[in-house]
């Protein structure tokens, strides 16, 4: 996870690690407000607690076009928009 032209990127799986990483990540940029998602899948609990750290502080997610997405990017976009 890394901030990348104003937009920290959620690159990659994620793992029981990522809810961490993001805090860290966020801590690290905090005045970033947008999440890019790049994620093939990962861990449902992590998914759920990254999406509920994005909800909190009401970060905008979005994904790039043409990509695969798989479910992780699905729950914590539909979660947010929901949100």
């Amino acid at each position: 996870m890394f901030p990348e032209d104003g937009v920290i990127v959620q690159n990659g799986n994620i793992d029981p690690d990522t809810p961490q990483d993001f805090d860290l990540a966020l801590a690290a940029a905090s005045e970033l407000k947008k999440v890019m998602l790049r994620s093939p899948g990962g861990v449902f609990v992590s998914t759920v607690n990254t999406a509920a750290t994005i909800m909190q502080r009401q970060l905008i997610t979005f994904v790039e076009e043409k990509q695969n997405y798989a479910s992780t990017c699905s729950i914590i976009f539909l979660l947010v928009i929901s949100a």
